[in-house]
């Protein structure tokens, strides 16, 4: 007899994002962090000023995500903050992995006493650009 093991499966919350890296034993790792935190829009535009006033000859556009995982244990929380040095990190959707910058460079991992959560901003790998 090998034993019983049950489980459920629970759906994960609406706006929930899924996140998969590179661990440091060369695995493929995933997450959701059930909560997304922030989403924004950064724009950065090209301007010249002449004669006839100022106009805009270049604009791009990138979209910004914070992140805050589940309170977790201070081992599950070491294991997520190997997301802050992987080489490749990816947001997981239904049909595509699409590779992501990660943009947060510190993580608090222990708190004493309770249980901590951890943030991470990321952005899309790529820029819209248009003239």
């Amino acid at each position: 007899t090998c034993g019983k093991v049950e489980y459920t499966v629970v759906p994960a919350a609406q706006g929930a994002r899924r996140i998969a890296w590179h661990s440091r034993t060369g695995s493929i790792e995933h997450y959701t962090f059930p909560i997304e935190q922030t989403a924004s829009v950064e724009t950065h535009k090209t301007r010249i000023s002449g004669a006839d006033g100022t106009e805009v000859v270049s604009a791009a556009q990138e979209q910004r995500l914070r992140l805050r995982s589940a309170y977790e244990t201070r081992a599950m929380l070491e294991t997520i903050a190997e997301i802050l040095v992987a080489p490749e990190v990816w947001i997981v959707d239904a049909t595509a992995y699409r590779k992501v910058d990660v943009l947060s460079d510190q993580a608090v991992v222990h708190r004493h006493g309770v249980l901590s959560c951890l943030e991470i901003e990321i952005r899309p790998c790529r820029t819209i650009e248009r003239p």
